[in-house]
């Protein structure tokens, strides 16, 4: 009887092992399911970067913000082409298309210009 039980445990021990290594190198192969876009906003003019900027993707309404130094990112796409609407007080509003790749670093620069001349 022991050794019935011996024999089951170590078939399931292997049989989890072998599972969970053939899932942990087919997501080798795959890459990532989802890719990031980095991006940054500034002012046309002056090149500072713009804190608080609106940013969201035209076909839903999910919306970030830029961060305090201007930076922000896009996560959770999928390759493919996108638009991106950029928005922000005393700004006007701009949309910009954006390619995400999965065989390259996606980044995305928006320059904003004023709606005071």
């Amino acid at each position: 009887m022991k050794n019935i039980r011996y024999f089951l445990l170590a078939t399931l021990v292997f049989v989890a092992t072998a599972t969970l290594f053939a899932e942990n190198e087919s997501s080798k192969a795959s890459g990532p399911t989802t890719l990031s876009v980095l991006g940054t906003v500034i002012d046309k003019i002056t090149n500072e970067t713009l804190p608080g900027v609106t940013i969201q993707m035209t076909d839903t309404d999910t919306k970030i913000y830029s961060n305090p130094d201007g930076t922000f990112s896009l996560d959770g796409l999928q390759p493919g082409q996108y638009e991106v609407k950029v928005s922000c007080i005393s700004y006007k509003d701009k949309v910009v298309s954006l390619d995400v790749q999965r065989s390259v670093q996606n980044t995305l620069s928006v320059q904003l210009e004023s709606v005071e001349p």
